[in-house]
This record gives structure tokens, sequence and C-alpha cells, in this order.
């Protein structure tokens, strides 16, 4: 059965523990940076910002970052890591389909997450980005989970002794999503599931019309080619900004 969000993200941190900043956060933060040619000033939403990493590192290269993120126990282990860096980092708890965010500002960004819900409610985010939260000029940079590499993982346990904890992941072709699965060792019974809606470019492109944004730049994950990666990046703007 699946789990409901928040409760899934809860039980995950509650077993991984606070992350602090880790090497891809930092990269997360560079290719904004890169993607802003370096300006290391403006101000920054993020999307489901999970225990805040990729946050506190675009914060320590100088921009004003807001936050916001489902997972009161995420948002806990955000607001110690805030404390602890030196640069501008807000955190929200809360929903961000119908949370009062703000406007202008210079990037939006979703990291490992979208496609969390149907289409219908992607498209409804999407356009909060487009008509209530960027800034003139400004883009949404998202992380996109790729079905062609999906749809080839093996549907097979894989243990994480660290963590007392087996996974399986399988990938529904009819619905192009991917089910991700965890349970205690000795405790399937209580396993917890996630479901993530994969989108090809041409897909994201579809997704895309209708939402005051389209798709500019493609950037592949890691230098690999897009069969070999397992999400991609793309760079949105809005229409009216062509």
């Amino acid at each position: 059965m699946l789990t409901s969000p928040a409760d899934f993200y809860t039980a995950q941190s509650r077993r991984f523990g606070p992350s602090g900043i880790l090497d891809h956060h930092r990269e997360r933060a560079k290719r904004l940076d890169d993607a802003l040619v370096q300006r290391r000033t403006g101000r920054v939403l993020e999307l489901g910002a999970g225990a805040g990493g990729t946050a506190a590192a675009t914060a320590e290269l100088g921009y004003e970052v807001t936050a916001i993120e489902l997972s009161p126990l995420r948002v806990e282990y955000a607001l110690d890591l805030a404390q602890t860096i030196h640069g501008s980092f807000t955190i929200i708890e809360g929903d961000f389909y119908t949370a009062d965010l703000g406007t202008d500002y210079d990037v939006v960004t979703y990291w490992n997450g979208f496609g969390m819900n149907e289409d219908v409610d992607q498209r409804r985010l999407l356009k909060r980005v487009a008509t209530e939260w960027l800034a003139p000029g400004g883009f949404m940079l998202v992380d996109v989970f790729n079905p062609s590499w999906w749809a080839q993982r093996p549907a097979e346990p894989r243990f994480h002794e660290e963590y007392e904890a087996c996974q399986v992941t399988t990938f529904d072709s009819r619905g192009s999503r991917f089910v991700d699965r965890w349970w205690p060792f000795g405790a399937e019974h209580d396993a917890m599931e996630q479901s993530i809606r994969c989108y090809s470019p041409v897909d994201m492109e579809l997704l895309l019309e209708g939402t005051g944004m389209f798709l500019s730049h493609i950037d592949d994950h890691e230098s690999k080619s897009l069969p070999e990666s397992f999400s991609y990046r793309v760079i949105l703007n809005r229409v009216n900004s062509r």
C-alpha cells in the first residue's frame, strides 16, 4: 500500500538521520550557480527541501534561500542545519501546492522529487511557478526521473546493512512510474512505499503544455548519456520570457 509522502519521508529520515551537507548537495548548488553565471546573489525557492542539505549549500554560496518541506522531522533537521552555516536560509514546513511562498524568485528548484503525484498535480505546481513565484527572467531547475533507466532496473531486493532495511524497486510501464518499497529487516509487513512518475523528454514537453512553462535546456546528469541516467535535469522558463 502506498504511503503518504509526509509519512514516507519522515520514516526515511528517522532511519537515515540528518545528512548535513553532502557532495551531491554541493554539486546541485554549483549547477544552480553555473546556471546563474556564478552571480552568487538573488533569491532561490527550493521545493521539497528534505533535510536541507542542498538549500544550505546554496545559501553558503551567497543566495537568499527559502525552502519548503512536508515532513516535520526533515524540517527539524533542516532548522538545525541552518544554524550551522553562513548564509540566508529559511525553512518552511508545509505543502507547496497550497502554501503562500511569496514572489519574485530568481530560481525555483525541485531536486530529486518531481513526479510524486499525478500529471494534473505536476501541472498545477508548474502553473504556480509560472504565475506566482518566478521573477521576470527567472527559471526553474528540475530533476526528472528517466523511465528508460527505471524500466531496466532489476526488481531484486537490496539489503542496507547500515540501516537494517530492505528495499525493492519495481517499474510500472503502463503508468511510467517506479514504486520504491522499504521495510525493516524481518518485518516486511511494515513496508512503506512511494510511487514516482517518470517522464521522457517528450513526455515532459507534453506535460508542460498549458502550464505557462517551456523546456529550454536538458542537462545530462553526471555527464552520462540519457539511457544511463536514473534522472536528468531540465531548465524551464516561462512562456512569456521567450
